[in-house]
């Protein structure tokens, strides 16, 4: 049984060029054979171009052709407009002169309709005024926020820099804590276990993890050192650095 073989070029039927069978040269269509049409792409885009041009040609002449043909109705139209103006002019001006006078019987005075428009512009100066300063506010509570945190900041910067045996002390009670509680400790192999069960996402929040930023790698203790956490690998996690700063010793 004879199997069909896709060719390495076919000749355009149109232009008779002779171009490789593949996607970037010919036409695609499902309902030929091997999904290509043989039809070139230059040359199909060239005889669809002609075929627009062509129908909107003939579309401008027949537009044309029925502008010329019914130009006698259009007279008539205009004429029989025309006449019909004519012959119910007097009764057309008498109508609208009632509607204007209806209209203007119908008004409120003057006096009534500019009471009306200054009690709406006194409400939306009020509200103006009030959205205006709670917007204030709002400006301002954001400022004192920034503000508090730059200051809460510099505190305890100037803190520990006129601390230092204070940190030196902390330093050393955690590190006396973990060698009180510690009979293990994890080591490099242990943390790779972890990232690979953990598929690089974080312990607390399930994001993954990356190497710089808020999201950066960390690894935290299950159980605070401070309230008896060991230091062995069943007591650790990976944790991003936002979720490990958040827990701080509660755990």
């Amino acid at each position: 049984m004879e199997v069909d073989r896709k060719p390495d070029q076919l000749c355009c039927k149109s232009c008779q060029n002779t171009f490789p069978f593949d996607e970037k040269h010919f036409t695609k269509d499902k309902s030929q054979r091997f999904g290509l049409k043989a039809i070139y792409l230059e040359c199909n885009r060239k005889s669809c171009a002609e075929r627009r041009l062509c129908y909107l040609e003939a579309s401008r002449e027949k537009d044309r052709q029925r502008y010329v043909n019914n130009s006698a109705r259009r007279e008539s139209a205009k004429s029989r407009a025309k006449a019909r103006y004519e012959n119910y002019r007097e009764q057309i001006i008498k109508y609208v002169a009632h509607r204007a006078k209806v209209r203007r019987d119908d008004r409120l005075p003057r006096s009534i309709n500019e009471e009306k428009r200054e009690v709406a512009s006194q409400k939306n100066r009020l509200r103006c005024r009030k959205n205006y300063h709670q917007d204030i506010e709002t400006s301002h509570a954001k400022e004192r926020s920034r503000i508090r945190t730059a200051k809460d900041y510099e505190k305890r910067k100037i803190w520990k820099q006129n601390n230092p045996g204070k940190i030196r002390a902390s330093i050393a009670k955690r590190k006396g804590l973990l060698k009180v509680t510690s009979t293990e400790i994890f080591t490099r192999a242990d943390v790779e276990r972890l990232r690979e069960r953990q598929n690089g996402c974080c312990f607390y929040c399930n994001v993954k993890i990356t190497t710089e930023g808020k999201l950066r790698e960390t690894v935290d203790h299950k159980l605070a050192v401070s309230k008896g956490g060991s230091n062995a690998p069943e007591n650790i996690a990976l944790a991003c650095l936002e979720c490990n700063m958040a827990k701080g010793t509660q755990g």
